[in-house]
């Protein structure tokens, strides 16, 4: 397999996953142990997804989705450190825009999606 196809591969497969797990990380008990490795899992995944997408260009050239990738890594990344910092404001309201991007980014149709999950984790 060339490296450009095993790259393309890899990366449909662990966003595959990311939106597989999806479920688990909305629809569980939140703040134990299984929740954290849940999350932990899905943070590895998302950050391996969006760091991948900006080797695979359309004639060269950067898309929207790799400014959705950007933004993505930024508000893991600070929904990470408000987890750590026991910020649930700041960590819940990052994630929320994660799962936002992880979710609308295959298609429109995410923001189907996404919308339950939002209104879910907001109560």
């Amino acid at each position: 397999m060339e490296p450009w196809n095993a790259l393309v591969v890899s990366h449909v497969i662990a966003a595959l996953f990311v939106l597989a797990i999806g479920p688990l990380r909305i629809f569980r008990r939140r703040r134990d142990r299984v929740h954290r490795s849940i999350w932990y899992i899905w943070v590895a995944a998302m950050y391996f997804v969006c760091v991948s997408s900006f080797w695979i260009v359309s004639e060269g050239q950067f898309t929207w989705l790799h400014g959705l990738s950007a933004f993505t890594v930024v508000t893991v990344t600070l929904g990470l450190i408000g987890a750590i910092r026991r910020n649930l404001p700041s960590h819940r309201g990052n994630m929320i825009g994660a799962i936002q991007a992880s979710d609308a980014s295959p298609c429109p149709a995410g923001l189907a999606v996404t919308l339950p999950h939002v209104m879910w984790v907001m109560t």
